[in-house]
């Protein structure tokens, strides 16, 4: 974390993001965010005015932007990454599928690539799946599958800043 402001009273932290990079020097940066700061202004004011990246959840907040990144079925495409923890008695698993399918084709500002997220866990004899998608501002030559699945705000936000164990490409 680069900073940290209190958001004012009658406003929320989509404007204060914004506040709080002005004065950085965040060129050449990644900035991840989560879902509520996938918004297009945000996107244009990261990469045009401080010529920096970002890689954001998708959620419904962004209906259309979801339901376009949907729509490719990322699911039906095999993993190009993942990776394995055994730790803390669970097993987790998290598999990333990227497109550039959409550059061109949807509004959003210096988007170069799509992703999806895969997570499972194992932990006394049950299993969860959860599923993030992701945008950024980075094509598939400037950052790889695995680099990706790091920098992705879903698992930053679950505290887990990197996955653990072992990775393998696919």
């Amino acid at each position: 974390m680069i900073a940290q402001e209190a958001v004012k009273e009658k406003s929320n932290e989509i404007p204060a993001l914004r506040s709080m990079l002005k004065d950085k020097d965040i060129e050449g940066c990644i900035i991840t965010a989560d879902a509520m700061h996938t918004q297009k202004e945000t996107a244009r004011f990261i990469v045009q005015d401080k010529k920096a990246d970002y890689v954001f959840t998708v959620k419904d907040n962004q209906k259309n932007l979801l339901m376009n990144i949907k729509a490719l079925d990322l699911e039906s495409i095999p993993p190009v990454y993942e990776t394995v923890d055994n730790a803390h008695g669970r097993i987790e698993i998290r598999r990333i599928r990227c497109s550039s399918e959409l550059q061109g084709y949807i509004d959003f500002p210096f988007h170069k690539q799509v992703a999806l997220i895969e997570r499972i866990v194992e932990r006394n004899g049950r299993t969860s799946r959860e599923l993030a998608y992701i945008i950024t501002s980075l094509d598939k030559y400037r950052v790889c599958p695995e680099r990706l699945l790091k920098l992705n705000p879903w698992t930053l936000d679950n505290r887990e800043w990197f996955p653990l164990g072992q990775g393998r490409h696919l």
